[in-house]
């Protein structure tokens, strides 16, 4: 007989669509194995589950707080793939006659949000852009379920969770303000990325021993499944619709929004170092390191183009040469400058910028920073994508580029530009300021790294001392 393998997922299908999937179509039977399928309520309850187990599941789908939380609890467990990028579920939404316009007017309003989640997160993450004091808002830690209670009794003026919650907040009155990729904040409607948020299937550092074939047979009808949503979605909708109460309609559009992607590449990495951001200035007494997440080598085995070059390479053991890298960087508050770096003219003045970033509060301000430079904006994007196209046609002297960005990131377009041009001058400015991509995009040759939020008088002094 053979052996029954457990599996744990949520009811949530944002991140264990997947999961189910390739239970309920027999995707693991074909694989020869027998998956026992668990469904908590939420990810809250899979987490608790993991304190009193009897018998541990072999994989599980987590997103990335929780992971983090896991392994700063002594669990030994590692990422084995991704699934979906989930951030465009988690929504902001407005109490109707709230009178809340402009971000600066949360301050003082009373916040549903659910902590140290992705929601929180994303929260974090519009309130550094637009500079907000989180201190003056009044956040109340509460579940999707009971922040819809407080929201229908006129107790909250905003609601912060996750698909179908949001929509349901919205059928109740309310009024859509952003997500983790799409804002309707008047003045700066469009894409965004205030979240790169992925749910993620996890295992026991141990098993990738001594369960090896399970797991790469687990990986493979996961990945049947991933296949099957992106290819008949409307079929999935029916095999899935007991799971939540929602029409066929409603649960498409739920699922739609979601990227089902297996794919471990630079997106993957910065998802995970934005997350560990929640926890730097917590009670964790370990935050783990990013090698100690994730591995790389079954995803590999299964396919070898889901994993990127960058990401096989950090997986491998340290040369030395990331050390000395470092050493010759330099910093000044949160802006960061390689030691001998120039910002290299190709003409007289004026210098001709180009600013990717998908804020337009960050492309407003870094253009008053270049006009205080005597410099001169020749082009703007929202999208990595764009600012590959934007540079091709500008041949700009200096090119300022967000990471974390919609369609293209930021990584991925200076690796198009170093192509295009090994001697562009490329300055980073991202709220993604972690070692590990700070490092990364120095390797690359980008000249200077600016953190969010940022002081423009600082800025403004390290670049007139590289353009000197």
């Amino acid at each position: 007989m053979e052996q029954m393998l457990i599996a744990w997922g949520t009811k949530n299908l944002n991140t264990s669509a997947q999961l189910v999937l390739a239970k309920r179509l027999g995707f693991f039977r074909q694989e020869g194995i027998q998956i026992q399928c668990r469904l908590f309520p939420s990810e809250e309850d899979l987490f608790k589950a993991f304190t009193t187990m009897q018998e541990k599941p072999l994989i599980w789908v987590q997103t990335a707080p929780d992971i983090f939380r896991l392994q700063a609890s002594g669990f030994p467990i590692r990422i084995i793939a991704p699934l979906a990028d989930i951030s465009a579920s988690y929504q902001v939404i407005l109490r109707e006659n709230a009178g809340i316009v402009l971000p600066g007017d949360l301050e003082g309003r009373k916040i549903g949000i659910v902590r140290d989640s992705l929601i929180d997160l994303m929260f974090r993450n519009m309130a550094r852009d637009f500079s907000l004091d989180l201190g003056s808002m009044e956040f109340i830690n509460a579940a999707p379920v009971r922040q819809l209670e407080l929201f229908a009794a006129g107790q909250l003026d905003v609601v912060a969770c996750w698909e179908p919650w949001a929509s349901q907040a919205c059928y109740m009155g309310g009024h859509f303000y952003f997500s983790g990729l799409f804002s309707k904040i008047p003045g700066h409607e469009g894409p965004v990325n205030w979240l790169t948020g992925q749910s993620l299937l996890a295992t026991y550092a141990d098993h990738l021993h001594a369960d090896r074939e399970q797991l790469f047979s687990c990986l493979k009808a996961i990945k049947k499944a991933t296949d099957y949503l992106n290819t008949t979605v409307q079929k999935a909708v029916s095999i899935l619709s007991d799971l939540l109460s929602l029409e066929h309609d409603e649960l498409a559009e739920l699922l739609q929004k979601n990227l089902y992607s297996m794919k471990m590449d630079e997106t993957f990495q910065i998802g995970l170092s934005s997350a560990r951001d929640l926890f730097t200035t917590s009670a964790l007494e370990h935050v783990p390191a990013m090698t100690e997440l994730y591995t790389a080598e079954l995803l590999a085995q299964l396919d070898a183009s889901l994993v990127s070059q960058t990401v096989q390479s950090s997986c491998l053991p340290s040369q030395g040469s990331a050390s000395s890298q470092q050493s010759q960087i330099l910093a000044e508050g949160n802006i960061y400058y390689a030691m001998q770096a120039r910002i290299q003219r190709s003409r007289s003045v004026p210098l001709r910028y180009i600013i990717v970033d998908d804020t337009r509060v960050v492309l407003d301000v870094f253009a008053t920073i270049v006009d205080m430079l005597d410099g001169q904006v020749v082009g703007t994007a929202s999208t990595g994508a764009e600012g590959v196209v934007l540079y091709v046609d500008q041949l700009p002297d200096v090119v300022v580029m967000d990471i974390s960005m919609p369609d293209m990131n930021g990584i991925e377009a200076i690796k198009s530009i170093f192509k295009i041009n090994p001697a562009a001058n490329v300055i980073v400015i991202s709220g993604n300021d972690y070692e590990e991509i700070r490092q990364r995009v120095f390797e690359l040759g980008v000249k200077v790294f600016i953190g969010k939020p940022f002081h423009v008088e600082q800025i403004l002094t390290i670049l007139h001392r590289l353009l000197s």
